[in-house]
Parts: C-alpha cells; structure tokens; sequence
C-alpha cells in the first residue's frame, strides 16, 4: 500500500501538470485569436500543447501505475526510467520551449494578450520552486542511502534542479517584461 506522502505528491503534481496544461492550451487560444502573432509562432505553439498533452497523459499512467504496483514504500517511482526521461522530456522539450515562446509573444507585441500570459509567467516560476524542493530532498534521500548505487539518479536530479532554475530565469524575465511594458 503507498504511504499518505506517496499519494500527496501524487496528487500534488499531478494537480502542477494539469495546471501546466491547461494554461499552455488557454495560451495556445489567447495566441490563436490575434493577429498580433505570426503563424509559425502559432503553429509551434499549438505543436508544444499537443506534444505537453501526451506528456501529461503519458506522465498520468506512468505515475498511476507507479503508485499502484509499488508495495514498498522505499521503492520511488520517480527515480524509474520511465519516470526520469518522462520528466526530462516534459521539461526539455514542453516547458522551456512553451515559456521560450511566451517570451518571444511578449517580445512581439508591446500589448497585453491575456492575462493567461502573467499566469504562465507565474506558473513558471511556482511549479519549479516547488520541483526543486521535491528534487533536492530526493537528492538527499540518495546520497544518504550508502549501500545502493545511485549516482546516475543523483545526477538526473542535479539535471532537473538545474533544467528547473533555467526556467525560472526565464519566467522571471517574462513576467518582468509583462509587468513593465503593460
């Protein structure tokens, strides 16, 4: 049976992915209704809400069947393979491209399109810290546990921590541009 902190995270990102989608097809709208945005910016960002959508659903049932065929509570269903390159593809290839073009909106128009925008702004600034906490107490859980070999797993944390800090960076200066020019 998984233990109440199992679940919590469970239902904790996957309440931080639902948010993610949510807000990257509310952009993908916003985005889409306006002239102000050329059409290949359009298409790419309809192309990442897509791909973000089989992430989160790939992510969903990965997780799901994580918690559910795990009876060992030391046993962590993030530090699985699947889990670690689901994680790693999400944020390579949906979250920063996403927030890389928020930026590239923001930078093309001196108008506000949609208050979606300061939301992914804020989005990518919360999801991360709160990430980064998850991450860097995995990364502690591994290096205290001396007689199982995982440094690949603390290196994918390391990787997730710095991937996580790269996108803080640039949602910071996405919610400053939005702030400022606005």
């Amino acid at each position: 049976m998984a233990s109440c902190s199992r679940i919590f995270l469970f239902i904790l990102t996957l309440g931080l992915e639902l948010a993610d989608l949510v807000l990257d097809w509310d952009f993908y709208y916003e985005v889409h209704k306006t002239d102000v945005v050329g059409n290949n910016i359009k298409w790419s960002i309809l192309a990442f809400a897509i791909l973000g959508t089989i992430l989160f659903l790939s992510t969903l049932v990965a997780k799901f069947f994580g918690i559910c065929n795990s009876d060992d509570d030391d046993q962590d269903e993030e530090n699985g393979t699947c889990a670690v390159t689901l994680s790693w593809m999400t944020l390579l290839f949906e979250d920063l491209p996403q927030i890389i073009l928020a930026l590239i909106v923001a930078f093309q128009t001196k108008d506000l399109l949609a208050p979606v925008q300061i939301a992914k702004a804020d989005y990518g600034i919360l999801e991360p810290i709160i990430q980064i906490t998850i991450h860097s107490y995995r990364y502690w859980k591994l290096r205290k546990n001396y007689y199982y070999d995982n440094e690949t797993q603390m290196r994918c944390k390391i990787f997730e921590i710095i991937g996580s800090v790269i996108l803080i960076i640039l949602s910071i200066i996405l919610l400053v541009d939005l702030v400022t020019d606005h």
